[in-house]
């Protein structure tokens, strides 16, 4: 039992504070008095922020030697009205505090009432290492104000590999402070795994211009890798929103492998979609070029009748001489819904490379009358039906040297034969 009654001991407190000795024995004298005093740690307290080292150390050995999480709630209460260094230097020390202990206190001021003792709660969190400085990390992450939430994700991925926190980055690149989404973002972007390209795509959709631009980085390289899975997800895609996600679709899924075989899925999907949707996919298409008009021309042969249709809409779109060739190949093709349509478009080119082609398609009863027009639009301008290579009608004169012109086209429409029409040529 102690000699000192609790009068004595707030006295010895007293003169320690403020610092009431003459000389450095006095000074060794009181600290011996008052480590032998039997003082309370919840007494000690005052002396934690004096300036004597010696009072300080004294109060340290009181309150931290066997921590108790009431009392360290004090000291934390106490140390809202210090000045920065003060507090810093108590932070520390806290860092010595065991982890069951710790936890008392950190959970005790963040479910204080007040916004004063929460942020001093976080910052001393912040502060932990090892498996209770994770786990506070994450709970920053989590619930903490936003720019704590921000440094608390920054440390917890210097602390943990991405992929063992992958739940929480998921949740993170979907939040709505555009700076702890683009960090997560930027930490997933090493990983592959179904939920991150899940992610990805929708942030690809659906995210800022940041969150987009990363997802569509991050897809083009999974793309590669996984084209399968990537071109489902990039199909399903090019059916939802603006214009310029349907592009970046389409970058990406030309980025997945041949472009003959990744035309050939396009088609097929847009033969699903209603009209309008299936135009506004044409015209994306239309703005990448030969990227995707060399595809399309080598689809024109494909086997498959239901490819063929579907290139040559999309290849007819382009209005480019060089399909002539490959669009010629199919007046003689078994399909006579095909034939009509390819006659149609050999007119709307305009090319006189496709009059021979056209010519002849003249003896095919189910294409005669497409034929016909598409010649007309070329224009009158051969002199015989007969001729190899269809010539241009010399300035000042007329086709076929008569007076009048286009009479090479009814030399033609008096060879052609005239036979039934085929059944669901008039609608």
């Amino acid at each position: 039992m102690s000699l000192f009654g609790r009068g004595k001991k707030r006295n010895l407190v007293q003169q320690a504070v403020t610092r009431s000795w003459r000389n450095e024995d006095e000074r060794v004298a009181l600290l011996e008095a008052l480590r032998d005093s039997g003082l309370a740690p919840a007494d000690a307290l005052p002396l934690l922020w004096t300036r004597d080292p010696g009072s300080r150390q004294v109060a340290l050995d009181l309150i931290f030697k066997n921590p108790d999480g009431k009392v360290l709630l004090m000291v934390a209460g106490e140390m809202l009205d210090q000045p920065p260094h003060k507090r810093t230097y108590v932070t520390r020390v806290f860092g010595q505090v065991p982890g069951p202990v710790m936890r008392e206190v950190i959970d005790g001021l963040l479910a204080d009432r007040t916004t004063q003792k929460q942020r001093l709660g976080w910052e001393m969190a912040l502060a932990l290492e090892g498996d209770l400085g994770r786990h506070y990390l994450t709970l920053a992450v989590e619930r903490a104000p936003a720019g704590t939430r921000v440094t608390a994700l920054q440390r917890l991925l210097r602390a943990c590999p991405p992929a063992e926190m992958l739940p929480l980055l998921v949740q993170c690149a979907k939040d709505a402070d555009p700076r702890l989404s683009t960090i997560a973002m930027e930490a997933l972007t090493g990983l592959y795994d179904p939920e991150v390209v899940d992610l990805m795509a929708d942030r690809f959709a659906r995210g800022d211009a940041t969150s987009r631009e990363l997802a569509q980085k991050y897809l083009a390289r999974v793309a590669r890798e996984d084209a399968e899975g990537i071109r489902a997800r990039m199909l399903d895609l090019l059916s939802e929103g603006e214009d310029a996600t349907r592009r970046g679709c389409v970058e990406i899924l030309l980025s997945s492998g041949d472009g003959q075989e990744v035309m050939q899925e396009i088609l097929l999907f847009c033969k699903g979609l209603v009209g309008w949707l299936r135009a506004r996919v044409l015209e994306t298409l239309l703005t990448f070029g030969d990227q995707v008009l060399q595809p399309a021309i080598a689809l024109l042969e494909h086997p498959d009748e239901e490819i063929r249709t579907a290139a040559l809409v999309l290849a007819e779109n382009f209005n480019d001489p060089r399909i002539v060739r490959s669009v010629s190949r199919l007046l003689k093709d078994d399909d006579w819904w095909l034939r009509i349509s390819a006659c149609d478009t050999l007119g709307r080119i305009g090319s006189d490379k496709a009059v021979p082609a056209l010519v002849e398609a003249l003896q095919d009863d189910n294409a005669r009358w497409a034929a016909i027009d598409a010649l007309a639009r070329i224009g009158p301008h051969w002199l015989e039906a007969g001729c190899d290579t269809p010539q241009r009608t010399p300035p000042g004169q007329a086709a076929g040297g008569s007076a009048g012109g286009g009479q090479g086209l009814f030399s033609l429409l008096g060879q052609a034969p005239v036979g039934p029409v085929a059944e669901g040529q008039i609608k």
